[in-house]
């Protein structure tokens, strides 16, 4: 039998075990290349997600204390932060719901909740945040808590313009409101119950034509198409609308498309009347 000899107290080592510890050896090596290759693709798909984000991340310590921004937004980078607390980025008056965010992470435990607050951008204007927090204080890769934070700034002032919109159409001194492509009346403010007699519940969900005599909707219906192909807002248009009580009311209209991203999603009407 062909063996190795050892000039030691240990036992022999044959020719066919060394071969076979070779191999096993070369397969430890070949499975943790493989598992270097995997975790560098790994890396390499979990920064392209970071970059391709439109959401931030940082992690901060129980005493709200920045660790680190994984993935800054709003302005801020990680070297101007780190080490801040956060909330000396949110807005004064913002402050204490996220202290309270944090102290129920914190101290309750809640494990995940989600606010709304203001951030004082670098360049001082501010921006609206969505913050969804994460207790992940436990996970010993992580030891932090997680704050994933998205900038809603441009859909919020949307949303307050559509808010302070409404309010002025719904108060305005004249008649208002919209309907949508087939005519169906879906708003109507206080100058349109003044000006014609119907309550809200009475003509939402009706069609424009209960208002309309039979003999002024050809030009009417030209205005509409002109509203929506033009997309933009209609010369006044001399026409006449029928009350609740029947009488027929001369009326100066406008006709505006409602739109929204690019297509007209309806019509806006605005009328006064004319002195008889």
């Amino acid at each position: 039998m062909s063996y190795i000899e050892s000039s030691t107290s240990e036992p022999c080592v044959t020719k066919d075990q060394l071969l076979d510890r070779i191999s096993e050896l070369e397969e430890q090596i070949s499975n943790l290349r493989r598992l270097e290759s995997t975790l560098e693709r790994n890396n390499a798909l979990f920064h392209a997600l970071l970059a391709a984000s439109h959401e931030g991340i940082a992690l901060t310590r129980t005493d709200a204390t920045v660790i680190r921004l994984l993935r800054p937004i709003l302005g801020f980078q990680n070297n101007d932060v780190c080490g801040l607390s956060l909330l000396d980025m949110v807005h004064p008056d913002d402050r204490r719901t996220m202290q309270v965010a944090h102290d129920d992470l914190v101290k309750r435990r809640v494990g995940q909740l989600e606010i709304e607050v203001r951030i004082l951008r670098p360049d001082g204007s501010i921006a609206y945040v969505q913050d969804t927090i994460r207790d992940m204080l436990d996970n010993a890769a992580v030891q932090a808590i997680v704050h994933n934070y998205r900038d809603v700034t441009p859909g919020k002032k949307d949303e307050m313009a559509a808010s302070e919109l409404a309010a002025v159409v719904a108060h305005a001194p004249f008649a208002v409101f919209t309907k949508d492509l087939q005519g169906i009346v879906t708003t109507w403010n206080t100058g349109a119950e003044a000006m014609f007699g119907y309550k809200s519940e009475e003509i939402v969900g009706e069609h424009i034509w209960k208002l309309v005599p039979l003999e002024n909707r050809f030009h009417e219906d030209e205005a509409r198409q002109a509203a929506i192909k033009g997309a933009r807002a209609t010369t006044p248009l001399r026409t006449r609308r029928i009350c609740k009580d029947g009488k027929l009311l001369t009326i100066d209209l406008v006709l505006a498309p409602l739109v929204r991203g690019s297509q007209v999603r309806g019509i806006v009407h605005l009328s006064h009347p004319v002195a008889e």
